[in-house]
């Protein structure tokens, strides 16, 4: 999760109780903990939190209520809706890489890949996907770093448009031959640090490495 959006957040909810927060207690303390976590996931903790409690959440609450909703597997949930959204604003044309999102890749691979996907009737798609992400949990699949869309597959371009999508989307265009492992691990780090996504861990969950 990206600090400045975990800011907005605190500061949000803070006003929610009539509180304010400082930026340096949320950096100290709130972002330390909660920096692994996808946004939304930390936003449905907060949600629940909210529901229950009439004080002002610490950091400790959050994990909880983080630590109950994967429990209760409503991660599937979660990332249904960065597929969703990124089906939407994407399209079956464009190349797409859900890298800060773990395992939709691979969930997406499951269904039959991007295209495939993004073709499927909307009536059966969760049903389908909740399927696939319960389907992989019990798998070993190695990693899937991007989706092709129908540019980079029919050959109709001599550059590859391809997005990263999550808490944001951001474009990235590759020649067809520079689209290699090496460089799209290579582009996602710069990206990261750029948009201050603490693109050194990231880069280590990937298995990739930074290049100077």
């Amino acid at each position: 999760m990206r600090i400045d959006r975990l800011k907005e957040i605190m500061k949000a909810v803070a006003s929610l109780y009539d509180k304010t927060i400082d930026d340096n207690v949320i950096e100290l303390f709130y972002y330390p903990a909660l920096c692994e976590y996808d946004e939304r996931e930390v936003l449905e903790a907060i949600r629940e939190h909210i529901k229950e409690s009439p004080y002002f959440p610490k950091p400790n609450d959050i994990l909880s209520k983080l630590k109950k909703l994967r429990g209760e597997n409503h991660s599937w949930a979660l990332a249904y809706m960065v597929l969703k959204e990124a089906i939407s604003r994407v399209s079956i044309y464009n190349s797409v890489s859900f890298v800060f999102a773990k395992g939709l890749n691979q969930a997406v691979m499951l269904l039959g890949g991007w295209i495939e996907v993004c073709n499927s009737d909307e009536r059966f798609l969760e049903k389908r996907f909740r399927e696939a992400w319960e389907e992989l949990q019990s798998l070993n699949m190695p990693r899937v770093y991007w989706l092709p869309g129908i540019i980079e597959i029919e050959n109709k371009s001599s550059e590859i448009p391809l997005y990263l999508a999550g808490d944001r989307f951001v474009e990235l265009r590759f020649p067809r031959e520079k689209l290699t492992e090496r460089n799209f691990l290579y582009s996602v780090y710069r990206i990261s640090k750029s948009l201050s996504l603490n693109g050194a861990s990231e880069m280590k969950a990937l298995g990739g490495r930074k290049h100077d």
